[in-house]
């Protein structure tokens, strides 16, 4: 995405941003975390909330603060089953909301809600459970026990609120919000891709405002150990802090994290008339798909390369125009090489 401070181009909807917020292991709301990030801090440690003991990766930044968690479930009503990234996707969305004004012009049919996630994941440790708990007496584990079971567990536990598209609907009915309902689940760039959505959406006129971005709460045993069968994860278990290093010559794998980021994005005119100031605005999105394979990017960039030709078309900017490139950086050796010879 581009950014720009002029009112050009012509008759086309410009969109700002007139709210932010954000839930992260290094600061939970915008002052917190931006003082952290200039500081340095780093939110990477051993895994705390269960044990990792055995797995080749055992670190990761976490949002593992139980007592933290439970405060943001009280503060918004949140029942005890809402899952962690649900509660923390709350938090930082009531937090844009209040920092744009905006619970009133929410509660429309022209206002959307566009989130990027994955939804929750279950637990090794629950799922070891249904197994052994569907066996009969001595008995061994059989495959219709254990479906027994779980579809048993998920009438009971609600399991629909691990699916990636329910935060979404919790926040258009948290929010009364009537209007578009998306999730984006394209793996790493999903927030990203429900802001461009939601100003693509603006723009047509769909809407005219937006509550856009994404949660996530996976650093689980499942898939922390998925993604070290990938062999993408750091395994600098004894140095967490330094373990993340995207372009370095001797990085080994990213770090899994956590958080959630809002926006409030807006019809300019829209923004002014209703007197709430614009934080920036969304000048251009590009996205694309290299039609590759699922788990890397083509060696050549062409699909990077094409992302950011299409957004700087839709800006009516060039690169020279750019005065930051907020990265990918997986800190792998693929992605990190094909990365800068895009860019």
């Amino acid at each position: 995405m581009a950014t720009r401070s002029s009112r050009e181009p012509g008759a086309r909807r410009r969109v700002v941003v007139t709210g932010l917020d954000v839930v992260t292991p290094i600061g939970v709301e915008l002052a917190e975390f931006w003082k952290a990030a200039l500081a340095g801090v780093s939110g990477v440690r051993r895994i705390a909330h269960f044990d990792p003991e055995g797995l080749p990766t055992q670190i990761a930044a976490a949002l593992d603060d139980r007592a933290l968690i439970e405060e943001f479930r009280a503060e918004a009503a949140l029942d005890r089953q809402e899952p962690r990234g649900v509660v923390v996707g709350v938090r930082a969305a009531r937090g844009a909301v209040a920092a744009a004004g905006a619970r009133e012009v929410l509660a429309s049919p022209r206002a959307g809600v566009f989130v990027g996630t994955s939804g929750e994941r279950h637990d090794l440790r629950d799922l070891g459970d249904i197994a052994y708990t569907s066996r009969a007496a001595g008995g061994p584990v059989t495959r219709s026990g254990f479906v027994n079971e779980f579809a048993r567990r998920a009438a009971r536990g609600r399991f629909y609120r691990m699916w990636p598209q329910y935060l979404a609907s919790r926040l258009a009915a948290y929010f009364g919000i009537e209007g578009a309902t998306v999730t984006v689940q394209t793996a790493c760039t999903s927030s990203a891709q429900a802001i461009g959505e939601a100003c693509r959406a603006i723009r047509r006129g769909t809407i005219d405002v937006a509550l856009a971005g994404g949660a996530e709460c996976i650093v689980s045993p499942l898939e922390v150990q998925l993604f070290c069968l990938l062999g993408v994860l750091s395994r600098q278990n004894a140095a967490p802090e330094t373990a993340s290093r995207p372009f370095d010559a001797h990085r080994d794998g990213f770090v899994i994290g956590e958080g959630a980021g809002f926006l409030i994005l807006e019809d300019a005119d829209h923004a002014r008339r209703r007197g709430a100031p614009a934080i920036a605005e969304v000048a251009g999105y590009g996205t694309t798909c290299d039609a590759y394979r699922i788990t890397d990017e083509a060696p050549d960039g062409r699909g990077a390369i094409a992302a950011m030709r299409r957004a700087l078309a839709d800006a009516g900017l060039g690169p020279e125009d750019v005065d930051y490139v907020n990265a990918h950086g997986t800190s792998t050796p693929m992605n990190d090489r094909v990365e800068t010879a895009a860019i």
